[in-house]
């Protein structure tokens, strides 16, 4: 499977992603509150075997206007439901940092945080 769609099913698995919190790829459509998952590059490999590749990925949370204690922990929810967590194929999924927030047009509140992985090749 694709990382990206094994990181919406570990969010959906922990509960993060839900009905009213829906996971999306690659693009967000104009709802509320929705969870995003871009692909953003990565780094080499380090091993000339090339058993495992070193993807990057962004996670995006858009909540509702104004409520950044909602999306706030929206985002922490999903950081812990991905760090370091057994899934296939995936040797490794860690942050890159803490989240950014941002206000988007509508004032709607937003927050994103980077995750490098090590996946099987």
């Amino acid at each position: 499977m694709p990382l990206l769609e094994t990181v919406r099913t570990a969010l959906v698995t922990a509960g993060v992603v839900t009905d009213a919190w829906p996971c999306f790829i690659g693009y967000t459509p104009d709802i509320g509150q929705a969870i995003t998952l871009y692909r953003t590059g990565g780094f080499a490999q380090d091993t000339q075997q090339g058993e495992t590749r070193k993807p990057t990925f962004q996670l995006a949370v858009r909540a509702g206007q104004l409520e950044h204690a909602e999306c706030e922990a929206k985002i922490t929810a999903a950081m812990v439901a991905l760090e370091n967590q057994d899934l296939s194929g995936v040797r490794l999924i860690h942050a890159m940092g803490e989240p950014g927030q941002w206000n988007d047009a509508e004032n709607r509140t937003c927050m994103s945080v980077n995750f490098r992985a090590v996946v099987d090749a």
